[in-house]
């Protein structure tokens, strides 16, 4: 029998139909003209395969070799129509003349749309539509070619092509094409590629074994970390990574994989080719087949060797320090017992000094005194200058001895601190002085912010810096002083402005220090301890203390201290 096509009528549906096929018998000259316009079947056939029958024999036509014929067809038909692959003839230019259901669904176009419809329009690559055109017109088979095509909704189908053309008396007629969708297999091999890229790169090692525990695979991360190739480990006991104090530990990890067990950051050791133990940290994952079955696992090994080492270097770290911090606990307390002692001693001493060193000073005071009023007129004008100056440095001497003991209570003492308000304090100090009061000394007190700190320290503070504002004057000039606050921050500044003598800027970072003086004892009396006092108190408080001068035209000290809430 041989087979001659022709082009499809196309005023006949083009459903699910063929181009008619004219058949010819080899030994026959009767000829069977199949076509898609008889719906009934032929004589002698008892029913048509499914799809409904869509051919039919011609009038006359009922001899037993032509209903063969037919129901072959037929057959052949719904071969056609129910495959899973698209099918489709496209003439020279490749213009589609007929498709299968299968291919329509695939792309997504109905039967109008699709057929009579340019091949090309559909394809993504137009050098691959050419390139199988070109090798159709050269008689070529087309094998597996993979295209990628559009679908009406705009979605690419990834597909692979087979295609022959039927040639007649050296005349192209129309090709035949089979298109396997492909697109899901493409994106599972994509994440394939994907998955094995990132295991074979990956830092850690990844090496899957089956349930004897024999190695199956082997990654870069594992020839890196272990030390040996793929081709020396596949094949071989896992074992051969284990310390042999180890090789129970296969054993239980085995038998959890059998019971289909997962492993998750079991911390061991392992041996690396040249004999160096590593700490490492392992996953192991049961593996399964198709039906579920265990068949091996898959193993990631992350080597912790230097976490561990940092890990020992800090515990170790932190015991030194546990031994560190008792021995300084053992120091601070010796040291807070020695300073106990001390501060003790010095409230002892302090105690002596009240009492036991003013009792004299007040003995000389008293009868150089005595003396000066009983026999001061009896006496030569050398002794009574004597007496005088006995006197006088007695009671600087005491003097001096109030003032070091305010001093050392400034420092030892618990400063309650609290709201203070400063304005009152600062008149109140004001009035009990006579030398500060008017004609005197002329002071104007601007109104004063509050401020936070211990109210018996800030009197002793403010008493000083008055006290000095009015006595470090040129001899005739009437004191005139200024006491105004700022903020500064949180912060308050309490400052008070003279007209005195000024204080040169060599001198001021000596000036707030025990017993440093800049002027001489001959022109202004002093023992150098009232500024110290000042700065001692302002820090005991939270604060500081500090002088502005420009040497000539006075100077401004200043205090801060806490704002008040």
């Amino acid at each position: 029998m041989s087979l001659d096509f022709h082009e499809p009528d196309r005023t006949q549906p083009l459903g699910l139909s063929v181009p008619a096929l004219k058949l010819l018998s080899r030994d026959s000259d009767a000829a069977a003209v199949v076509n898609s316009s008889d719906p009934a079947p032929a004589a002698g056939v008892e029913s048509w395969p499914q799809p409904p029958p869509m051919l039919a024999i011609p009038e006359g036509a009922g001899r037993p070799e032509e209903v063969s014929l037919r129901r072959r067809e037929l057959e052949l038909r719904a071969l056609v129509e129910t495959l899973p692959y698209g099918l489709h003839w496209a003439d020279a230019e490749g213009t589609i003349l007929w498709a299968n259901r299968a291919e329509l669904d695939m792309l997504g176009y109905s039967e109008a749309e699709y057929v009579g419809r340019s091949s090309r329009d559909v394809f993504i690559e137009p050098q691959v539509f050419e390139s199988i055109v070109d090798r159709l017109s050269r008689r070529e088979a087309v094998r597996d070619q993979e295209a990628r095509l559009r679908c009406r909704d705009g979605s690419v189908k990834t597909v692979l092509f087979d295609a022959t053309g039927l040639w007649e008396d050296g005349r192209f007629l129309h090709s035949q094409c089979v298109m396997r969708d492909v697109t899901e297999q493409r994106r599972a091999e994509e994440l394939v590629r994907h998955a094995a890229a990132i295991v074979e790169w990956s830092d850690d090692a990844i090496v899957s074994k089956n349930l004897d525990g024999i190695i199956r695979s082997w990654n870069r991360g594992a020839e890196r970390i272990f030390g040996y190739s793929a081709q020396e480990t596949i094949g071989r006991p896992i074992t051969l990574l284990l310390p042999p104090e180890r090789l129970e530990e296969e054993t239980r990890i085995l038998a959890r994989l059998r019971r289909g067990e997962r492993i998750d950051h079991l911390e061991t050791v392992r041996v690396k080719k040249d004999g160096t133990r590593i700490d490492v940290s392992l996953t192991i994952s049961p593996v399964k087949d198709a039906t579920g079955r265990i068949v091996g696992a898959s193993k990631i090994a992350r080597d912790i060797t230097d976490r561990k080492r940092s890990e020992a270097a800090l515990e170790e770290t932190r015991r030194q320090l546990a031994r560190a911090n008792e021995e300084l606990e053992a120091r601070v307390a010796e040291r807070t017992a020695s300073l106990r002692e001390a501060i003790a001693q010095m409230e002892e001493f302090s105690y002596t000094v009240s009492h036991d060193l003013r009792a004299p000073l007040r003995g000389m005071l008293g009868y150089s005194q005595a003396l000066l009023e009983d026999y001061g007129p009896s006496l030569k004008p050398e002794m009574r200058l004597w007496l005088k100056r006995i006197a006088e440095n007695a009671q600087r001497l005491d003097k001096m001895v109030t003032d070091i003991l305010t001093f050392s209570r400034i420092g030892r003492a618990e400063l309650q601190v609290e709201r203070v308000h400063l304005d009152r304090l600062v008149r109140d100090i004001v009035t009990q002085y006579p030398g500060m009061l008017p004609p005197r000394a002329f002071i104007e007190i601007e109104p004063l912010l509050d401020v936070r700190g211990h109210e018996p320290s800030l009197i002793q503070v403010v008493s000083n810096l008055l006290n000095n504002a009015v006595k470090f004057v040129r001899p005739g000039v009437r004191p005139v002083v200024r006491v105004w606050t700022e903020t500064h921050g949180e912060s308050v500044r309490l400052l008070v402005r003279d007209n005195g003598i000024g204080i040169r800027a060599e001198y001021r970072d000596r000036l707030f220090r025990m017993f440093e003086r800049v002027h001489p004892d001959l022109e202004y009396e002093g023992n150098g301890v009232g500024l110290a006092i000042v700065r001692k108190a302002a820090n005991r408080m939270g604060g500081e203390a500090g002088v502005e001068s420009d040497g000539e035209n006075g100077s401004t000290f200043w205090v801060q201290l806490p704002r008040a809430d």
